[in-house]
């Protein structure tokens, strides 16, 4: 887990997208509570599930006050298996895979359908103590049949960088170029 500072310097170098632009995203999610604020010496660090929020406000914000919302939509999504919700969201089934030691990694397609958005992840995820390999889906309302609006993909290299980054304990200081 990295500063939001740190994160936002992640997400840009992973994404491509200017750090100017990833923090102020990031202040509007700090600001809605997505991510944590943190104060003098009390250094608050993001977890897996706040960085979801993140990766989807830089997807799919076109203006910064949208960040928030589209970020909460995302977090929130079920994981459906066989049709049905559980209680797994797509940011508590991403915080745990990028937190195990032995995740063997995945790739992220986060989408904008007419009811909304949905997400899948392929390869890999960790849920509790179950290590599950497949693809896993994520929506709250069925889109009509598969159109989607706009799409974005993280390649399974793609995650791996971010969750090396991430979990990395010595970024102090280290730009990424």
């Amino acid at each position: 887990m990295q500063t939001v500072a740190q994160t936002v310097e992640i997400v840009s170098y992973v994404t491509a997208t200017p750090a100017n632009r990833v923090s102020q995203l990031a202040r509007n999610l700090i600001t809605a509570g997505i991510l944590p604020k943190s104060s003098g010496r009390d250094v608050k660090k993001v977890d897996g599930g706040a960085l979801i929020g993140l990766l989807g406000a830089v997807a799919y914000s076109d203006n910064i006050a949208a960040a928030s919302g589209i970020a909460a939509a995302l977090m929130n999504l079920p994981l459906r298996i066989d049709g049905e919700a559980g209680e797994a969201t797509l940011a508590s089934v991403f915080a745990q895979s990028i937190a195990y030691d032995d995740w063997e990694g995945a790739e992220l397609e986060l989408s904008s359908v007419a009811s909304g958005y949905t997400a899948t992840i392929r390869g890999q995820i960790v849920m509790g103590t179950l290590a599950l390999t497949g693809e896993f889906p994520f929506w709250k309302v069925k889109s009509q049949g598969g159109w989607v609006k706009r799409s974005f993909v993280i390649d399974r290299s793609g995650i791996e960088i971010l969750r090396n980054l991430f979990r990395r304990e010595d970024l102090n200081g280290m730009e990424f170029k």
